[in-house]
């Protein structure tokens, strides 16, 4: 099934994936390429999922010209966002299934990564990037340009992809000894504290949580970011492709509300 969404793009839709169409009442923003969602499993509050458009395994995989810079881009609205209501810094995390996706024993094989409003010190970064290298002999490190070709690259193979203190970390897990499910859940239930079952096992607990008010209150965030000018980092090094534009679909409710005949 395709449908067109995003302009003259056509996606293909997969029945029964959960972010091929998701509910119009989580999405907070999109672009050509990419949704933000609230996250229905939320670790933090505030927890929210950039995902493709476009039903592939994982971002690098999306097949997509020039996603990396759109993708950064977005990650940059995403984290003032977030800064701006909780007054903390994000957490970016993403298991790219791959090619090999039945292999890989991700939740979703629709490419999405996670935003997590937390601010973890020095210490909590080098524990999660310590867990993860004990885990993975096949690791690097790369600058944010760096990060953009890599995204670009449009690599098949499976991957956990981690941002912290300023540096971009992938792991490429060896097939021959599986990591556990859900790994990176895992990893910040145990930095920040928090209940292991609850975090990992999030199906359990995701009717809980008041969906409705906190992409209110993401969506007021968002209102009052777009409002004021961009910070630098909302640029990436490399730009955007042509066809990468400005965010252009800000979810109904803050785009009536900033450009509505009452403002």
């Amino acid at each position: 099934m395709t449908e067109q969404r995003g302009g003259s793009r056509k996606f293909d839709i997969v029945p029964h994936c959960p972010f091929c169409l998701p509910d119009p009442g989580l999405v907070l923003m999109s672009t050509p390429r990419l949704h933000v969602l609230v996250a229905t499993g939320s670790i933090v509050p505030g927890h929210t999922v950039i995902v493709s458009k476009e039903h592939a395994p994982s971002l690098v995989n999306s097949g997509l010209r020039a996603a990396g810079a759109d993708l950064l881009r977005v990650r940059g609205l995403v984290a003032a966002m977030s800064r701006l209501e909780y007054g903390k810094d994000t957490q970016f995390f993403e298991h790219g299934a791959g090619c090999q996706h039945e292999q890989s024993h991700v939740f979703c094989a629709h490419a999405h990564m996670h935003a997590l409003p937390t601010s973890l010190t020095t210490t909590q970064t080098a524990f999660v990037v310590k867990q993860m290298r004990c885990q993975f002999t096949n690791y690097t490190a790369m600058t944010e340009s760096e990060t953009i070709a890599w995204y670009n690259s449009n690599r098949e193979d499976e991957y956990f992809y981690f941002s912290g203190s300023g540096r971009h970390h992938v792991f490429y897990p060896d097939h021959r000894s599986r990591p556990a499910p859900r790994l990176f859940r895992r990893l910040f239930a145990q930095v920040l504290g928090l209940e292991p079952e609850t975090v990992v096992n999030w199906e359990e607990q995701a009717e809980k949580t008041d969906l409705a008010m906190t992409a209110g209150r993401l969506r007021d965030a968002l209102r009052d970011v777009t409002r004021s000018a961009r910070p630098p980092d909302l640029h990436p090094t490399g730009g955007a492709s042509d066809d990468a534009g400005p965010v252009d679909a800000v979810a109904p409710q803050v785009r009536e509300r900033h450009y509505g005949p009452t403002d």
